[in-house]
């Protein structure tokens, strides 16, 4: 049975070390707190465990959209987290509504 879980990505309602793994689409750009969400995913991912995030990449964003933080570079994302990047990508194809950032993070033991 399939639970959902409501609430704000900058108090997460999880234990410490909780996941293997957390997945944040297209929700991480429009808290206006992104250290403070960035401390949260990490807090409630176990050590060893891994953080996916997909955000839309600044030159996909359309004007409009004014509640989005905007990354320029990729790089910004996983310096918020301090964590071993294992993977970043440019997704220039149209696999969701617009191009991304994609980030594969490890939370390091020790």
């Amino acid at each position: 049975r399939d639970t959902i879980i409501y609430g704000d990505m900058n108090a997460l309602q999880f234990q410490d070390e909780t996941f293997d793994m957390v997945f944040s689409s297209h929700s991480f750009e429009h808290t206006n707190k992104p250290t403070i969400a960035a401390q949260e995913i990490k807090r409630v991912t176990k050590t060893g465990g891994l953080i996916y995030i997909c955000v839309p990449s600044e030159f996909g964003v359309p004007h409009e959209h004014d509640d989005c933080t905007l990354y320029e570079n990729i790089n910004e994302i996983p310096t918020l987290f301090g964590l071993n990047t294992l993977m970043m990508d440019e997704q220039k194809a149209d696999s969701y509504w617009m191009p991304e950032y994609r980030i594969l993070l490890e939370k390091n033991r020790g």
